[in-house]
């Protein structure tokens, strides 16, 4: 298989629940090469990183985590420590 579509694939498998850092980081550790990981991950759009990064904030205020947890928690799966505020902002609007 080629990195290309190693990395298209690899992508549409761990972009639910990771950032585009960790996946970054993963793809680049099986051996692709830094080229074939980026390109797979500017197809990935921005807004659907941040629903996802919402999801997981979401699943582990549920289980009692605070906010410092829920956003190291977010920070150690590879989003970016502006979309977990956004996530974590817009739970904390929906609650109040």
């Amino acid at each position: 298989i080629d990195d290309r579509r190693f990395c298209d694939v690899w992508t549409a498998k761990r972009k639910s629940g990771h950032g585009r850092s960790a996946v970054f980081l993963e793809m680049r550790r099986k051996g692709a090469s830094r080229e074939a990981a980026q390109e797979a991950l500017d197809g990935w759009d921005g807004e659907e990183e941040y629903l996802s990064a919402r999801k997981t904030a979401e699943k582990l205020i549920r289980q009692g985590r605070d906010q410092a947890h829920v956003m190291a928690a977010l920070r150690r799966r590879g989003y970016a420590p502006s979309l977990c505020l956004r996530a974590l902002n817009s739970l904390k609007e929906e609650s109040d």
